[in-house]
């Protein structure tokens, strides 16, 4: 098992099986998209970083870096104070499976402004 993987299988049940399913849906986005283990979270690449995976109490969500970049899809967005950074978070498997679709244009759209903050440097 490599830490990300370690990481997850740690983790209680009903986060378990929400951040496996995330974390298949994103890795399917794309054959370009890699996975690391970094500041203790799971964090996916594809130019750079374009989201990691957290948990919080009995929840866990999925965070892109650059969410304040694709406004479309803002009021999918959690609340919070974070100026760049916009999360999604999943209660259940059932909530992301009712997602999934959304879910996937989001990731898509986060790959296209990773693609375009990343290849300008």
């Amino acid at each position: 098992m490599n830490a990300t993987e370690l990481y997850i299988h740690g983790l209680p049940e009903n986060q378990r099986l929400m951040m496996e399913f995330l974390r298949e849906i994103i890795l399917d986005t794309s054959p370009k998209i890699r996975e690391d283990f970094k500041y203790a979270l799971p964090f996916y690449y594809a130019n750079g970083p374009f989201c990691y995976l957290n948990k919080q109490k009995s929840n866990v969500y999925i965070a892109f870096y650059w969410g304040k970049l694709i406004p479309q899809f803002s009021h999918y967005f959690d609340f919070d104070t974070r100026v760049m950074i916009k999360s999604l978070t999943f209660s259940s498997l059932e909530m992301i499976e009712e997602k999934i679709p959304i879910l996937q244009e989001i990731l898509a759209a986060a790959l296209i402004v990773d693609k375009e903050k990343y290849s300008k440097k």
